[in-house]
This record gives structure tokens, sequence and C-alpha cells, in this order.
């Protein structure tokens, strides 16, 4: 799995759906599925030199219900907010 900056992904989630809440020093990514707030969220370190490992990844997938090679797909961008949208109705349903 590669590893990405936390900028790098702080750009990547308000792309495909996600609003970005902070409750004091956290940063949190919020998934909003036809306005309405889901369970799906992430916390992001603002720290701009922050790298997000393998380990780190792992975590971050599971808390946005996603496999890794999803999240890396989102980050990447091949991944559309469509087809994330997708994704989480299905998981829904």
């Amino acid at each position: 799995m590669a590893s990405y900056k936390a900028k790098t992904i702080q750009k990547a989630l308000p792309k495909k759906g996600f609003e970005e809440r902070r409750k004091g020093h956290h940063i949190i990514y919020v998934y909003y599925l036809d306005g309405k707030k889901t369970g799906n969220r992430t916390f992001i370190s603002h720290g701009s030199k922050m790298e997000y490992n393998s380990n780190l990844l792992s975590k971050m997938s599971k808390q946005l219900n996603l496999s890794k090679e999803q999240l890396c797909d989102l980050i990447d961008c091949p991944l559309t907010k469509e087809q994330l949208q997708q994704i989480y109705i299905q998981k829904e349903g």
C-alpha cells in the first residue's frame, strides 16, 4: 500500500462528499449521503509533514468502511464521487 501526505488526503476527501468539521485541534471528515450525515468519518492530522503509512491507512479504511484499495482509489482520484456514493448505498442496503 502506498503512503500519502495528510495534505493530499485533505484535498481528496471533500471532492468525494466529505465535509470538514473542526473539534478543538482535531480535523474530522464526515461523509454525507443525500444531505444526511453518515457514520463514515475519519480524523486527519493537521501537521503538514504528516505521512500516512500502511498502518494509518488501514485504520482510516476501517473508519470509512472501505477496503484499502478503495481508499487509495479515493485519494488518487480514480474513484469518483458517484462511485463512492454507490459503494455506501450498497453497504447500507
